[in-house]
Order: structure tokens, then sequence, then C-alpha cells
């Protein structure tokens, strides 16, 4: 059937009037097309269209420069552009408008954080702020700059808190900025780990490897590459001194009281959610060594730190009850609890899985004792 959709379809692909300006992807302008270069698309669409590519030539003449399709469109943040500089303004600013409340809409940054492993626009919609913002649009004036709670605004958005600038008393103790995270203690980006943000800590990618080319411009290479250039990427700002900040933007509608509450339950829930995540890597370990470790055991490992674990993290941030404990906490420790007593105890044994679960030999037990009592 595939064969017959190919046989169907592609001679007429090759008549496509999108061929005038672009170029089918490397591997996909063959009729037998490779599972690789197939979910390749899917990866550049779906993951490097937020997180941006490295847009590389194909083609430049006196008059034009054509870019791999594979690399460009994206508008990603984190862009490597051809010409050496990274990142993309039409990530948060439309190129069809100069409109301030377009890079402040929720709708903007919600187009990358969203989805399962950072439901940021989720509970955006779920959180009153949003409600607030949602309901008072029509006596706001979002694209004003500098943009004052209260005055210009009454329901703050994702930019409002994480860019805008901050006001006590009428004055300005913060000014805007261009980094979201300016107002964040702790780096939840990476789903195996957290931490408080240090100034010049190495970010736990450590490094990047670059090459400059005359024709293609700026690409990221492996290290291993011939002229490769190491770039170390660490962190900016000191976390401790963006709690600060973060502090100012809460106080500007909440007291200092509540403020002070909200970060320091929302910190303090940190521990357990590390501690869920810290034991699902020795359960890792103790099934690697005990010779009985699957390729499904990756995934479910990694989804409970990346889907459930970093999200939760994340969400005490932002004020969505649901997001807090029906799809966080609730989610985490079941599906955590499950895995060890569906997957984990048949392997290794009730006694061992106790550590981590501690009912799951005596609900062993009363199984038996329940399944002894039973008329043979």
């Amino acid at each position: 059937q595939g064969k017959a959709v190919e046989e169907k379809y592609w001679p007429d692909l090759k008549n496509n009037s999108a061929l005038q300006w672009g170029s089918y992807p490397k591997g996909l302008d063959q009729p037998q097309k490779s599972i690789k270069d197939s979910i390749q698309v899917f990866a550049d669409w779906g993951c490097l269209w937020c997180h941006g590519s490295t847009v590389k030539i194909k083609e430049r003449t006196k008059t034009s420069v054509t870019f791999f399709p594979e690399t460009y469109p994206t508008n990603g943040a984190g862009r490597v552009n051809p010409d050496g500089p990274r990142g993309s303004c039409a990530a948060c600013h439309s190129a069809h408008s100069k409109d301030l409340s377009v890079a402040r809409s929720p709708h903007t940054c919600g187009r990358c954080h969203e989805s399962e492993d950072h439901p940021n626009l989720e509970a955006y919609f779920r959180s009153l702020h949003g409600g607030i913002y949602f309901s008072t649009q029509q006596k706001a004036d979002h694209a004003k700059s500098p943009a004052v709670p209260g005055k210009e605004y009454y329901g703050p958005t994702c930019a409002t808190c994480h860019m805008g600038a901050a006001y006590d008393a009428g004055i300005m103790i913060y000014p805007p900025t261009h980094d979201p995270a300016t107002i964040s203690m702790w780096k939840f980006g990476s789903w195996r780990t957290t931490f408080i943000r240090k100034q010049g800590m190495l970010h736990p990618v450590g490094e990047v490897w670059i090459k400059v080319d005359p024709r293609s411009g700026v690409s990221l290479v492996d290290r291993d590459s011939e002229g490769a250039t190491k770039i170390p990427i660490s962190y900016p700002s000191d976390g401790l001194e963006n709690r600060k900040r973060a502090m100012a933007v809460c106080q500007q509608c909440h007291s200092n009281q509540w403020t002070g509450n909200f970060f320091a339950v929302a910190d303090s829930s940190i521990y357990m959610l590390d501690h869920i995540r810290a034991m699902t890597f020795d359960v890792e370990k103790a099934l690697q060594e005990a010779g009985v470790y699957t390729p499904e055991d990756t995934i479910t490992i990694r989804n409970i730190g990346a889907i459930g674990v970093r999200p939760t993290q994340i969400m005490m941030y932002h004020t969505a009850p649901g997001e807090i404990w029906w799809d966080g906490l609730m989610r985490v420790s079941q599906d955590f609890v499950e895995y060890i007593e569906t997957k984990v105890t048949p392997r290794l044994g009730a006694e061992k899985t106790a550590q981590w679960v501690s009912q799951i030999p005596e609900y062993e037990r009363r199984v038996r004792d329940s399944r002894a009592k039973q008329p043979k």
C-alpha cells in the first residue's frame, strides 16, 4: 500500500510550484524515503521551530541566497543565523507589526511554552492571572512601553512578569529586559537536573562547538569536526539575585507576606519532586546492575522526569491548581508507584522495591493470602 501511494502521488509532486522557490529536504526528494529522513522533518518542525535551527546556506548567487529546507524557515529563539548572530526577533515580535501587545500576548509565548513537558500556556489559561487578562483586555494598553500594572494592564502576562519593568511607588526599580530568566531562581531546563542558578555556572550542556564557513556562515558542529571552535555556555545572572527581582514584580500587586509565602512554599516543594526523580535514577541503576534493564525503562524513567517532575516544578510558580495537583503531583506519584508495582517488582522482587514503595510487600502478602483462601 505504501508503494502504491508513492507511485500515485510522488510523480505529481515533481511539478509542485513550491519548488520554484524551495526544495525538498535531503532524502525526501526520492520516491523511497528512509524512516530517519522522514522523522527528521517532524523534529525540525516540532522541535527546532521553537528551539531554533542552525540555518545553512544551500546556494549563494549575486542576487539571492537559498537555504536548506531542513534549517529554514524557523523562528526559534535559539536560531543560529548564517552571518553569526543567534536568535530570532520574530520568535516574539511579529514581522508584520511593531505592536508590543503581540510580544506581550500569552499566546505568543505559548506558541512554544506549552504541551506536556512545559505546560505554561495551559497553566495560564487555568490561572486567575489569565482570567483577569482576558476579561480586562478592553481596558488595558499592552502596547505602551513601559507598562505599569494597574494603569496600563491589570492581568499580567508571561512577558510583563518575566521581561517587564518593576515599579515601587511609581518609581522604576528594575528596567525592562529581553532575558526572561531574570526572575528565575531555579533552572528547570533539563529534566534530569534542578539547581539554583549561579552566575558563571556552566549550563548542563556545558559548551557548544561551532564552525565558520565563508559561504555557509556559522553552524553548530561536533567537537571532533575540523576547524571546530568551543563556545562555553554559562548563566549570566545569579539565581538569588533573580529572586529579588521576582519578589519586586509580584509586590507591585501583592503584599510582602503573600509574595514571601508564595515563593517559600513553591521552593520547598522542589525537595519532594527532586526526591521522586532521584528514586527513579536509583531504580534505573538497580535494574542495570541486575541485568534486566530494557529500552522501555529508559522511556518510562525519562517521562517521570520530563512529563512529571519538571512540569510540576514549573507549575508551582504559575498558580494553576489543576496543573499542580491533578496533572502534577498526582500524576507523577501515581506513574512512579505503578511503574514500581507492575514493571519493576516482577524483576527485582518486593523486598528490593520496598525501599521505593513501602507497601508493596504487604500488598503482595495480601494477594497471596487471598488466593490461598479461594476454593480450588
